[in-house]
């Protein structure tokens, strides 16, 4: 009887300790599967992490990208070309304000800057070097000590406030066409504006973005099509190609908003050295006035095509044109359009000024406005 009771018992402890073993066995297999799951420690060599790989962009994620893209704040970033963000042009990014607070206009402060720069004719954008800096160091992660290049505003020290006056606006509409989102999470966005390309300033771009601060830092712009490229070849023979045969639909997409203050009263006079068939290669529009048939004049190294209906001129043929120095007898320079022929009187416009966005006739009391193209 106390044999059979030993055996019994030897047997449960055998049961027992079987069971205690295979529980401890699931629990060393279960924290095996977790560590095969994990990443194994390795050492004596480095290891890279694994990085997800690149992956195009979803009709959200475009509509959202293409939304911030065209909010005030962000649009300037789009309008020059850089390999790095640093060397923007700051003039396009705060030409509006860049959404930002506008300082008081005070008369202190009218004085200051009328005494410097003029009178002023049209709006003011008035902002801090510390609004500035912030606003870089947001959207950029550089300070503006950073940049290559200071707004070329007017900067009024003893008010800490960089100011500039103008009536246009270079806000650009774009849309996001395609877009990838890089392994290390760089955005990378193919974009293009609206309207027809042989005209445009900026056509197609591609904008580069890296994580940073609360969203993305702009890095990298390339402009891939527009007239804006003109002015890395310039000149007439080189710079601004003919686009073809004009089509007036065009007209409603042209742009009159510039400072044209200096020709308000058609009395002042610019540096005519600066009236030449380089920088007059382009297209320009003058709006109708008085009665007179709106012009759209498309100047190249292959000839001018002219959009006057009052003279039969649809801009479907391109004529012979030339600038002509007048100085010798005191005059302003002549742009000289042969539209009936070189042995025949030209269509001349005679050109008291020439500005980045425009030129001016005193004497015709007519403005032309740039609507691509190039300045030397």
């Amino acid at each position: 009887m106390e044999n059979r009771t030993r055996k019994r018992a030897a047997r449960c402890a055998a049961v027992l300790a079987a069971a205690v073993l295979q529980a401890v066995l699931l629990s060393g297999c279960g924290d095996t599967l977790l560590q095969k799951e994990a990443p194994s420690e390795t050492f004596g060599e480095e290891t890279m992490p694994t990085l997800p790989e690149k992956r195009p962009l979803e009709a959200k994620e475009l509509a959202e990208f293409e939304a911030w893209l065209n909010e005030e704040a962000n649009n300037g970033f789009l309008l020059s070309a850089y390999d790095d963000v640093r060397r923007a042009d700051l003039n396009e990014v705060f030409y509006n304000g860049a959404g930002l607070a506008q300082q008081p206009l005070t008369e202190e402060l009218r004085r200051a800057y009328e005494e410097q720069a003029g009178e002023i004719m049209t709006d003011t954008v008035r902002l801090t070097t510390g609004q500035m800096d912030a606003f870089l160091r947001e959207k950029t992660g550089y300070g503006l000590a950073d940049f290559e290049n200071p707004p070329d505003w007017t900067y009024l020290e003893d008010f800490d406030i960089w100011m500039k006056d103008h009536g246009d606006t270079n806000r650009m509409g774009v849309s996001c066409d395609r877009g990838q989102k890089e392994g290390d999470g760089t955005i990378v966005l193919f974009c293009s504006v609206p309207g027809d390309p042989s005209y445009s300033w900026i056509s197609e771009f591609t904008v580069t973005l890296a994580p940073g601060g609360d969203g993305f830092f702009f890095r990298k712009n390339e402009i891939r099509k527009g007239l804006i490229l003109e002015q890395e070849t310039g000149g007439k023979e080189e710079g601004f190609s003919d686009p073809g045969p004009f089509d007036p639909a065009q007209i409603s997409e042209f742009l009159t908003e510039a400072d044209t203050s200096v020709a308000a009263a058609f009395d002042s006079w610019g540096d005519f050295s600066r009236v030449t068939e380089e920088n007059l290669c382009g297209v320009w529009y003058c709006p109708a006035e008085g009665g007179a048939s709106e012009t759209v004049l498309i100047l190249s190294g292959e000839g001018a095509r002219v959009y006057y209906p009052l003279l039969d001129c649809y801009g479907d043929r391109l004529y012979p044109w030339q600038v002509k120095d007048r100085s010798a007898s005191g005059l302003c320079p002549a742009l000289e359009i042969y539209f009936n022929g070189e042995d025949k009187g030209p269509l001349t416009y005679y050109i008291a000024g020439l500005e980045l966005e425009f030129f001016w006739c005193n004497s015709q009391q007519t403005i032309f406005y740039r609507q691509g193209g190039t300045l030397q």
